[in-house]
């Protein structure tokens, strides 16, 4: 049973050689949907989150660190709905 909807803008990059691509992910908005109601008013709209997903075929794996190596910010794992979820049922 569906619980959410998550919409998003995205941007693709891509290198110079076509062995690396970059998705950027902003201005989530979630809508919290059941099975008997759907007004889609019950919404959380998120613009302050950026989720960017480094995407190369696993023989590349060994120097995609000198490409995460210039991200001025950590590395994580994330999860577009599990951070919806948490929105509406985790305040």
């Amino acid at each position: 049973m569906p619980l959410l909807i998550t919409r998003y803008g995205r941007k693709y990059f891509q290198s110079s050689n076509g062995i690396y691509r970059i998705t950027l992910d902003t201005d989530f908005i979630f809508y919290l949907i059941d099975s008997q109601n759907n007004t889609f008013l019950n919404n959380y709209f998120d613009d302050t989150n950026v989720i960017l997903e480094l995407k190369y075929n696993n023989s590349f794996n060994t120097d995609a660190h000198w490409i995460t190596n210039h991200f001025p910010f950590r590395m994580t794992k994330s999860s577009k709905y599990v951070s919806g979820i948490e929105k509406f049922y985790f305040w």
